[in-house]
């Protein structure tokens, strides 16, 4: 198993293919997938962007699951730890989520 502390509150863990994240040790239920590509020729598009999900709508992302049909489940993992990293070191700013990450 691989696992990635971002604080003393947040661990990820790959667990059988799977990445699960874990608040104070509990397993988190809520939405956790990558949904979003950059390509390099639209960085200049979203240069001005102040949320990712501002990024997802200029970017008209395509679906969930023919991103996820590309990325490997390792890769996903370490994706999902830099995220979430990003995020607390800038203070928890739940600009830097998706809105389905961070809603109640």
């Amino acid at each position: 198993m691989t696992s990635f502390n971002i604080n003393k509150y947040i661990t990820l863990r790959l667990e059988e293919g799977k990445t699960n994240i874990y608040i104070k040790g509990k397993l988190f239920q809520q939405c956790k997938s990558l949904m979003l590509e950059i390509p390099k020729n639209k960085l200049k598009k979203l240069s001005k962007i102040n949320s990712i999900d501002e990024a997802v709508e200029k970017l008209n992302h395509r679906r969930k699951e023919e991103f996820d049909s590309k990325i490997k489940p390792d890769e996903e993992f370490w994706a999902h730890c830099s995220n979430l990293q990003t995020w607390a070191e800038h203070g928890y700013d739940t600009r830097l989520l998706h809105y389905n990450f961070v809603r109640t």
